[in-house]
């Protein structure tokens, strides 16, 4: 239950990222679904990434396509809110956001 609720926080969080990010310029055409529990698939001019969590385990995996990239990469996130991705470790939900959305951006 407690990763569910981590999870909610995460994807709200990709909302607002998303959105300071198109209002800049830096990102158009953002899209953001939900299309399954605990899926968030974020469209845009730049690519696709969609992100799954398994909220019982903690493992997840995301999916990112761009003009550059074509990759699927496992992460998760424990009890306490720590996600490891790419071989790191991240206390703070915030800059593990900004990591998953800079893959969506190179």
């Amino acid at each position: 239950m407690v990763r569910h609720e981590l999870w909610v926080s995460m994807v709200s969080l990709f909302r607002s990222h998303l959105a300071t990010l198109e209002m800049l310029g830096s990102l158009s055409g953002v899209k953001i679904d939900e299309p399954f529990d605990n899926e968030v698939f974020i469209g845009s001019s730049a690519g696709v990434l969609s992100i799954w969590l398994n909220t019982e385990s903690g493992e997840g995996s995301l999916r990112i396509i761009t003009a550059s990239v074509d990759a699927a990469e496992p992460w998760s996130m424990s009890t306490d809110g720590t996600i490891t991705m790419f071989g790191e470790s991240l206390d703070d939900m915030e800059i593990a956001v900004e990591l998953f959305v800079a893959t969506l951006m190179k």
